[in-house]
């Protein structure tokens, strides 16, 4: 039996955190886009009855509309004990 040998794409070893810079940063706001479907999403949990679910995404999209940081700092959450 012959097997149809075709090339395996292998991942990028590299994985990017940030996406290149291209200079065109400005022509694309995304974080508007984000904010703006948070919004309609919230508006459809809202509609469906899952109230917890429209405040965080109403969380997410005011978040998005704040000035992005340079660098985001990177933030923990440690795990609580549980009590017996």
């Amino acid at each position: 039996m012959s097997r149809d040998a075709s090339p395996v794409q292998q991942p990028d070893p590299k994985p990017r955190s940030e996406p290149p810079a291209t200079g065109r940063e400005k022509d694309y706001p995304v974080r508007e886009y984000i904010g703006g479907m948070c919004m309609e999403l919230a508006q459809m949990a809202r509609w469906d009855g899952d109230e917890r679910l429209a405040v965080l995404l109403e969380a997410a999209a005011a978040r998005a509309h704040e000035p992005r940081p340079d660098r985001p700092e990177i933030e923990t959450v440690e795990r609580l004990a549980r009590r017996a």
